[in-house]
């Protein structure tokens, strides 16, 4: 069985369209901040943490994002998990980068 390079690239690209709008927000966030807590990502959005945590861990599922170390939240002070994007986060982002031109 040969492996198709350009099928699941296709693939991958149709699943980055599939993102909700708060899941691109917080994508957003995320490549704009560098690296965030889920409270640093509520706060820069002005978002409760409830509405952040689940899409991250949506971005998380889809390879999006990952985390980077665990360090002091800059809003509470306390050890918090900070995330960043992976390789397929840039390209996501670069894809809706292209889209809103």
């Amino acid at each position: 069985m040969t492996y198709d390079y350009q099928t699941s690239l296709d693939a991958w690209l149709n699943v980055q369209e599939k993102l909700g709008r708060r899941q691109r927000e917080v994508l957003l966030a995320i490549h704009h901040l560098k690296e965030a807590t889920n409270m640093e990502i509520a706060s820069f959005l002005g978002w409760s943490i409830n509405r952040v945590t689940p899409r991250v861990l949506e971005l998380r599922e889809k390879d999006l994002v990952k985390q980077a170390r665990i360090r002091k939240c800059k809003i509470t002070g306390n050890n918090a998990r900070a995330w960043r994007l992976t390789i397929h986060g840039e390209d996501a982002v670069m894809q809706i980068a292209k889209r809103l031109q």
